[in-house]
């Protein structure tokens, strides 16, 4: 552990940057807990050729069957002009997980995603493992760079605050969609 003795005695040899460093380090580590959230499963799909539209329409389906309310934030976008990214799609189910889809325009033939649990995490083993079957079972696709994570209790206000953020997006989207269009 560094202590402010570490510090002074740092600081007196002269060695200002190397404090400036490992403030720079610990600063971020010491509130990690209060502002990160790592997913409970996350993993890529990569396909041998570009299938943004059938996993755009697969995924949504997925999420549906699996009882999950969508938001198709790529889809919302594109319709109203400004899309930021091909394939952005999040799913909530009622106990509060998220699960997300993204692809990006730089990689067109993989799409990230993600399951987030309330923390403390309790891992939904059958949601994951039908998640990561959905990723590895498509025709010409395979999963890479698999990883399972857990969050402490801590780190809930946080997650609470990302589930509103999307419990708002899912409501403005819903009332400018019964808008009539111009």
């Amino acid at each position: 552990m560094v202590t402010n003795q570490h510090f002074a005695s740092l600081l007196k040899a002269g060695m200002r940057g190397v404090c400036c460093a490992m403030l720079t380090c610990l600063i971020p580590m010491a509130h990690a807990d209060r502002d990160t959230l790592l997913p409970d499963v996350a993993f890529h799909i990569e396909c041998k050729k570009e299938r943004l539209m059938e996993t755009e329409d697969e995924a949504e389906r997925f999420l549906i069957d699996a009882g999950f309310m969508v938001i198709n934030k790529s889809r919302y976008e594109r319709e109203h002009g400004r899309a930021v990214l091909p394939l952005h799609i999040i799913g909530m189910d009622k106990d509060r997980r998220l699960i997300q889809f993204m692809s990006f325009s730089y990689a067109p033939n993989m799409t990230s995603v993600s399951l987030l649990s309330q923390p403390p995490t309790k891992h939904a083993a059958k949601l994951e493992e039908m998640l990561i079957e959905f990723g590895s079972t498509r025709p010409g696709c395979k999963i890479i760079q698999l990883s399972h994570s857990d969050n402490p209790a801590d780190s809930e206000g946080f997650f609470e605050s990302q589930a509103h953020r999307i419990e708002n997006l899912s409501r403005e989207v819903n009332e400018l969609q019964r808008q009539p269009k111009k």
